[in-house]
This record gives C-alpha cells, structure tokens and sequence, in this order.
C-alpha cells in the first residue's frame, strides 16, 4: 500500500495563522516530520473493530480519504461509538491544548446504518483526548465530541467525566438534531465544520447555525498533553472526505470564552407510588427535583416533609376504601421559583377473600365481581390483588389493549406472593401495538403463561424476588424477557434476587436485530438473579446476554444453570440474522463480574455457543458446546485485564469440521475438552469421541409435568467416569435464592 501526501499552505494574512493540508496514509505507522506540518494518522482501534472490518484509504490523486467500517447491509459491523466509549477507523491530527482550532471539510456518505439503525453507529469529524493503540479492539474510553452521523441522523454529542480508559461516569450531553438520516445511495454530501475556542466546541452542518458545547476544558483529562482532532467511522459507516481546511490559533490570543447561559429551571413535585391500592397501608412517594418544603394534605390533615436535597420522600398512611386523594404542594427554598401544586388520587378495592382466587378471563370487565361466574378483566385483577392471593387466568387468548404493568409499589409480601397464574393455555397476545408485561413490583410469582407480539419487551423485570415460571415468550420485538433496571439509579435500587425458572423465548426479533435476545439480565440488574431449567433458541440476536456498559459499570452476578440454548441468530423459518448469534454471552466490555454459567448445553448457534464477551471473572463450569456456526468457546480478555476466570469441566465437540476454539492457554487442564485441531481433547492428550455420548442426534426438548425439561441423550456423556460436561438433570447444585 502507497503512503501518499499532499501538502497546500495558504497564508492566512489576518490571523497569521497556516491552514494546512494534509492527507496521508498511517497505518504502518509513518507520519510526517516536516516541522511546518500537521501530523495526519491514521488508527483503528476500540471495540469490535477489525483489520477485515475497518480501513482508511487515502487517494493522493484525488485528494481524498475514505473512512469505512462494516459492510453496506450490515451484516458484518466495524466498531461503535457507544454512550462511553468507541470503536473506530480514525484520520486525525494532534494538537496542544494551547491552541484553538477550525476544521472543516466536504462528507459524502457511501453508506450509514443498518435499515433499522441500532444506535451505535456514527461517522464524520470527533475530537477527543485520548486514542487506543493500533488494531487493538480492547474497550476504550474517552471525553469527546462529534457532528455528522449518529444514532440514524446527522447530529452532534458530547462526552464527559471520562477520567481514565474504563469509562466508568460517563455522560453524554446534549444530542442535537441537525437533520434526518442520509440516503443510502452514495448522493448525500455535508461540509462539517468543528471549532475550538476558548468558550468551546462549536459544531455546524451545511453552515447552520452553531451548536455551542461550553466545555472548553472538557479533553485536557486522560491525556493533558494533547487533543486529537479528525475524521472516522464506526460499526456501519463509510465515508468520503475532501476539501479539508484545518487551521490553528493560540488560546491565549483569542478572544476570552463567554459563559454558558443559565438554563430556566421550573420546579417539578411527582408521585410515584401507585394509583391502585389492596391494602390499608399505604406508601406515598414524592420526588421533586429542588430543594424545599413538601406540604401533603389529607383527610383535613397537612404532613410537611423536609426535601433537602431533591429526590424522591416517602410516608406512610392510612387509606379508606374508596377514593383517597393527596394534595401535594412543593414550596422551593428559592424564591425565584414558583410553588407547583398536584393531587394523587389513589383507589382502595378489593376482591374476594384473603388467599382466595381472582378469576379473569378473555371477555372479563372492569365492573366485575371477579368470581368464577363473573370474571375480572386482567388489567383490573393485578392492580387489586392482595398479597397471598392468586388471579387466575382462564384459558384462551387475551387480546392485550395496553402494556400490562405491575407497579412499583404493588407488592407482595414475605411468605404472601401476589400470584398471576395461567389455567392451561393462556396467551398475551399484544398484537405489537404495546409493550407486553413489565413488572416493577417486588414477590410476584407469574406462572405457566405465554406472551407474544408485544412491541418492545415480551416481559421486563425490575422488581425483586419475582418467580417467573413456566413462561413463553415468542414474536416480541425486543428481548423475550430481561432483567433490566434505570440507568439513573445505583446497583442497589437495581432489580435482584429473581428466579426465572423451566421457561422458554423464542423468535424475538427487534428491527435493527441487534438487542433482541431470548433471554437477559444486562446493563442494569442487581445480584442475585438466577435462570434456571430455561430454554433459549432461535433469537435474532443471543441467547443468553449478560452484558455490562462502562458508564454504568458492574452488574450484579447472574447465575445461569441447567439451561439450554441453540439456533440464535437464525430465525425458526431459517431467516439468517444481522444480531450476534451467541448461546451465552456471559458479560461485555471488560467488566469483570463473577457471573456463573453451570450444567448447561449450547449448539447450532449462529456465532459462539459460549462467549465470555471479555468478563475477565466469569465462572464457566460442566457445560457442553456444540456444532456452532463459528466457535464453540470464545473466551478471551482484553489486554489491560487482570484474569480471574473460574473455567472446569467443560466440553467442546463437533459432528463435522470447523473452528478450533478461541481460549487462553491457562484454562487447558485435564478436566477441560477444547477443540483443537479438529479433536476435541483435555491437555493430557484425553480424547472425546462420538461414541462417548449417549447420541449426538438432535431431537426435540419435552418437559414434565412440573416443568423441567427431561432427561433426553442428545449430546449427553454416557460414561460416569468422565465427570466433565454438561448435566442438565443434575439438581444437586443449584442456586437457592433467600427471601431476605
């Protein structure tokens, strides 16, 4: 490959200052020396990026530098530029924080996103203050900011308090619009314009109007001795840079930075407790987002609560059958705020005697008494059962008008579930107008239900120490059912202790197919949930998706066990997906967390069977992976990890030829059977065969009567004497979750 340069100076008289240009070709790592130029890299690294994924290709005839990263379809995708970090291909210059600058420059888009964009991909001019090293796909995260492609359309976004690599409290602020997502034929061309000044980061498109971002400072933290400014692309991105302008001037010469104008805040008091209530004893929550008095008025009697500082403030009352109404009036300390007044009204009702049965039914109404002869609607049911209680669904299908949502607040109790039970057959069917089932509520026990065609979520959760059972999740247009809480709020508010247990997901596509899994406790979720008896299998995107973000940092351990996952990544009518494909995907981005993985069976996987996802501190043990597309075992670590994994007792065939496993050389033991060389082996020459299993042809899972799958031989060790593998039968070591 030619390094080619090109080099204009033009003199600018006015300012003194050079505009420089300079296009060339880095990736073996020369630049230029003379002492009158920028210096022009180029670097691909970050997450998922790819030396067949990314590239940078200058063309010194033209004067052009095209930036690509995955392919046009999206099949294959080329990094990400995510809430903390990024993957790219990257043209850039360095310069000192002493100095300004103007870069600018013509974009034409050969091609930008999937059809249905999964968000995380972007391309145009970034500036920032720290770069990985050359095709090292290792997470890494920096403060920066950019304007052209992202998230679909052509937009800017800044990112802070990104103090080292992990990425650990980064925010983004302030996505704005510039306009809607380019065609993808080649035809779109923007002149992207990025300033440096001492009040900021000014950003343009087609020479709008600015969009300021008031951080001046904001990339003088991971590596204070330079900021890096240029063109990229990332995941499904390729573009066309030319006529590029950059020119330079000195902080200390320019003209002083103006401060950013003070935003209007208007003071705000909510509710946040349920509108619905079975019980005497009631919790009101108030949240507010200033500091001041909160006066709660009811039944002729005023509490006042001290909000310092803002948040949300609970109390306690005694409500009536019947309507209750709280008067909420907020009365900010600062006296250039107007007070806001709100009323709650909250309705006490109940149904049918403690520990009895709710009956629903397809045709049930509102006005019902919710007796075998006279059923409940179900939206009606769950609002007012009493902990102890069970509504019972009868069979048939519920044409689901609106999300059904447990609220937060509606709870049972210690000992006392609230219990949501399917007769026979019953289906959810949202008919992918709405959200399926979201349960915020805590002691819940949903059972032997299936849910379909819901818009997003087949089920959400997160409530704590719910029991899931017995519950199918089919068609839904995002992740069967996950475990998932707010990024706003801390690991300790996040959902726990739930137990999903002898369910299965299938057949759960979302539009970009890139989220929709079959199973997942990721991003958000606290400790202690667990999945187990579960079977997961032709998903758009994993199986099983454990997966942590740097800005939100660790999750909770999940324990997953005597589970089973196979087809993900093709579709039932054999439709081949753009989503990942993994069976079990056990973490992400280097965030070391001890979740466990135990007696289970992965196969015909598009991608991995099991994939670590570069948890450097997951517990992998008596599993079986077998026959999948690429890797059986994908089990790696980034580069500035510190290993920790816990991996016994596993084994790795294939039926026909493919991959070797990727793993790290100190997981090869005795009790461990990789494939290697087409041989599936432990390190003291130990063989697996075909004949050591009681068969190695697939045939359907079936359950007995409490649910859990039955024992069947399919990829199942005969002989008792080999100790490795998986035991999906074996009960003798499961997770027992403690109601605390």
């Amino acid at each position: 490959m030619k390094n080619i340069k090109f080099l204009n100076r033009i003199l600018d008289q006015s300012s003194g200052s050079i505009l420089i240009i300079v296009l060339s070709l880095f990736l073996s790592g020369i630049t230029t020396t003379d002492i009158n130029c920028a210096e022009w890299k180029s670097v691909i690294f970050g997450q998922t990026t790819y030396a067949e994924r990314n590239s940078i290709e200058v063309d010194g005839v033209s004067k052009t530098v095209t930036l690509n990263a995955g392919t046009k379809d999206g099949s294959v995708v080329g990094g990400k530029v995510a809430n903390a970090h990024d993957g790219i291909s990257y043209y850039y210059t360095e310069i000192t924080p002493d100095k300004n600058f103007v870069i600018t420059a013509k974009i034409k888009v050969n091609y930008f996103a999937k059809e249905k964009p999964d968000n995380q991909e972007a391309f145009g001019i970034m500036a920032r203050d720290a770069i990985g090293k050359n095709l090292d796909n290792s997470v890494f995260a920096s403060n920066m900011v950019l304007v052209g492609g992202y998230r679909g359309n052509i937009q800017s976004v800044y990112r802070d308090k990104v103090n080292d690599r992990s990425g650990t409290g980064a925010l983004r602020y302030d996505i704005f619009k510039f306009g809607n997502r380019p065609p993808n034929d080649g035809t779109a061309i923007y002149t992207l314009t990025m300033r440096k000044t001492n009040t900021g980061y000014h950003v343009s498109v087609n020479n709008s109007e600015e969009k300021i971002y008031y951080r001046p400072k904001g990339f003088e933290v991971q590596d204070k001795a330079k900021i890096y400014v240029g063109f990229f692309a990332a995941r499904v991105a390729s573009i066309t840079v030319s006529d590029i302008k950059f020119t330079t001037s000195n902080v200390a010469a320019d003209p002083p930075g103006e401060p950013e104008p003070i935003k209007k805040i208007i003071a705000t008091v909510n509710a946040v407790s349920p509108k619905t209530a079975s019980m005497p004893d009631y919790n009101l929550n108030v949240s507010t987002n200033v500091e001041g008095k909160i006066n709660i008025k009811f039944n002729d009697s005023v509490s006042t609560i001290n909000a310092y500082p803002p948040g949300i403030y609970k109390k306690n009352f005694s409500i009536a059958k019947g309507e209750n109404v709280f008067e909420i009036q907020l009365v900010p300390d600062d006296k250039s705020l107007e007070a806001v007044n709100i009323k709650h009204t909250v309705v006490y009702k109940t149904y049918g005697k403690n520990g009895g049965t709710i009956y629903v039914s397809p045709s049930g109404k509102e006005t019902a008494e919710g007796t075998s002869k006279d059923p409940l609607d179900i939206y009606t049911a769950v609002d007012f059962v009493m902990p102890g209680q069970t509504v019972l669904l009868s069979d048939g299908t519920y044409k689901m008008v609106r999300t059904l949502v447990i609220e937060k607040g509606n709870n049972g109790e210690k000992g006392k579930l609230k219990t949501l039970k399917g007769a026979k057959n019953v289906v959810l069917d949202f008919e992918k107008k709405n959200n399926g089932v979201i349960i915020d509520g805590n002691r819940w026990k949903i059972y032997n239900i299936n849910i379909t065609k819901s818009a997003l979520h087949g089920m959400k959760i997160s409530g704590n120490y719910n029991i899931i059972e017995k519950v199918n999740t089919f068609f839904n247009g995002e992740t069967g059912l996950q475990i998932s809480g707010l990024a706003v709020d801390t690991i300790d508010q996040w959902p726990s202790y739930n137990l999903i247990l002898n369910c299965e997901s299938y057949d759960n596509r979302d539009l970009s197919e890139n989220n929709a899994d079959g199973f997942a406790a990721k991003v958000t979720c606290g400790p202690g949930n667990v999945f187990r008896g579960c079977i997961a299998h032709n998903n758009c995107d994993d199986g099983y998706d454990l997966y942590a973000k740097l800005e939100t940092g660790p999750i909770g351990e999940v324990t997953v066990e005597n589970c089973i996952a196979y087809s993900n990544g093709i579709m039932s009518d054999g439709y081949k997906t753009t989503g990942d494909g993994n069976g079990f995907k056990l973490g992400g981005e280097g965030i070391a967390v001890k979740h466990v993985l135990r007696n289970s069976l992965s196969f015909n996987n598009r991608m991995s069977g099991i994939s670590n996802n570069s948890n450097p501190a997951v517990i992998i043990e008596n599993n079986t992976s077998a026959d999948n597309g690429s890797l059986n075992y994908h089990i790696f670590i980034y580069s500035n990890s510190i290993p920790q994994l816990t991996v016994r007792n596993n084994i790795s065939f294939r039926t026909t030829d493919g991959k070797d496993d990727t793993i790290l050389n100190s997981l090869k033991s005795a009790d461990n059977y990789f494939l290697i060389g087409k041989t599936s082996a432990n390190s003291e020459g130990g063989k697996i065969v075909k004949d050591d299993f009681k068969s190695i042809e697939q045939d359907k899972f079936k359950r007995s009567m409490n649910g859990n799958i039955k024992p069947f031989p399919f990829m199942m060790i005969k002989s008792s004497k080999i100790k490795s593998g998986a035991k999906l039968n074996d009960f003798s070591n499961i997770t027992i979750i403690e109601d605390k």
